[in-house]
């Protein structure tokens, strides 16, 4: 039983850790972004949709964008694409 608790947290452990890779692909996706609505007013900023990884797809997919009050002083980082040896993944966007 020991044996068998211990292989499942093992699996399950790679999982999660592989879950955490970024996602490449060969080419950067394209997205046509839409016409910008009015701001709701001077509190608000825009956030750009990031990208989300589909794993059953394996493809990423476009988040709406956004107007946000910001959260308290912090600025907000926009996502962007970054290249490696690996082709493109996206590097979503934070708040620092």
């Amino acid at each position: 039983m020991k044996k068998f608790v211990f292989l499942i947290t093992l699996i399950a452990s790679g999982l999660l850790v592989d879950g955490c890779k970024p996602a490449y692909v060969l080419v950067k996706p394209i997205y046509d972004e839409s016409p910008r609505p009015p701001r709701p007013s001077d509190k608000y900023i825009w956030i750009n949709g990031d990208w989300v990884w589909n794993s059953q797809t394996k493809t990423y997919i476009r988040q709406e964008s956004h107007w946000m009050i910001p959260n308290g002083k912090r600025d907000y980082i926009q996502g962007q694409w970054k290249v490696s040896s690996q082709g493109y993944h996206w590097s979503p966007g934070r708040w620092k």
